[in-house]
């Protein structure tokens, strides 16, 4: 698999059903570029979501970092314009919930 994505200013509540049924609003623009079998995906993301809102609190402006290796996508960034951090590991898999 080879995934070279580009998007700008799409309203991040259409990713809702990926990321079961969050209420989202915002808009959401960046990239990604993954490349290998599902089970063992290696690239990186960067993704920023503006006007954000997720269970009716709203989360300003939005940065997303990852690197994804051997199908470890490691994350991080910050919500509230830059107020607070966050960092995390998710490992993907060949089983998709969608």
């Amino acid at each position: 698999m080879l995934l070279k994505a580009n998007v700008k200013n799409i309203p991040i509540n259409l990713l809702s059903p990926l990321v079961g049924n969050i209420p989202l609003k915002g808009n959401l623009s960046g990239s990604a570029e993954l490349g290998g079998p599902n089970a063992s995906l290696n690239g990186k993301i960067a993704i920023q979501a503006t006007n954000s809102k997720a269970f009716g609190h709203n989360l300003l402006t939005t940065n997303i970092r990852g690197i994804a290796t051997n199908g470890t996508l490691k994350l991080g960034g910050n919500v509230l314009n830059g107020e607070a951090g966050f960092n995390g590991q998710l490992r993907l898999n060949s089983q998709f919930p969608y």
